[in-house]
């Protein structure tokens, strides 16, 4: 509740933290934390070897993220709820599209990098700004480049109009309401109904 109250802006990683906490309970914020400084250090020493241009910091997280860690997404098991706990992704390299692109937002916000979320139906990604707009990554793809038209395949793949405004930034509250949902339908599926009802619960404070 009380992270709650800080509104739209909320600490995201704070959150992402208590929902890991739930299934860890020993689970501390510096086994998060400390893992994602690491990896913004290390970020940071690239993008420092990139060569100058204004599009380097992108690079430089791709390739360290995608290529050197070789985080990627759980296609064979999507559906495992461990996909959506930032500890055990960072500890296995896998996850799901919102979990991914929280580690990628993490890291990047840590450098004070432009980047927000980009909640698309059925599928997440993260936008970077750069000096002439914003180039979308999707971290469940290796960390593809996606162009505009990209996104809308990916929407009219589940039967959707496209909008544009899918592309918008998605706020810290929503990206964890988002989360909870996934949740939701992962213990549901699972047939863990007490979780599900816990959090459909919880799901009624954060939208």
């Amino acid at each position: 509740r009380a992270l709650l109250e800080q509104g739209e802006d909320l600490d995201l990683e704070q959150g992402a933290f208590l929902l890991a906490q739930m299934e860890y309970p020993r689970l501390k914020r510096k086994d998060i934390s400390d893992p994602l400084d690491k990896i913004a250090l290390a970020v940071d020493k690239a993008i420092a070897e990139e060569e100058p241009l204004p599009t380097r910091p992108i690079h430089a997280m791709r390739r360290y993220l995608f290529e050197n860690q070789k985080f990627r997404g759980n296609e064979k098991n999507y559906g495992d709820p461990k996909n959506l706990f930032l500890n055990h992704v960072l500890k296995t390299k896998l996850g799901i599209p919102i979990s991914l692109s929280c580690i990628y937002l993490f890291v990047a916000w840590r450098l004070k990098l432009l980047v927000h979320g980009v909640g698309l139906p059925g599928h997440f990604i993260v936008g970077h700004r750069v000096p002439r707009g914003v180039v979308y990554i999707d971290p469940f793809g290796g960390g593809r480049i996606l162009r505009t038209k990209d996104c809308e395949v990916l929407v009219r793949r589940l039967g959707m109009p496209f909008r544009q405004s899918y592309l918008d930034p998605t706020s810290n509250i929503q990206i964890l309401a988002r989360m909870v949902v996934n949740l939701i339908n992962f213990y549901t599926d699972q047939g863990q109904t007490v979780r599900a009802h816990w959090l459909a619960k919880l799901f009624q404070l954060v939208r």
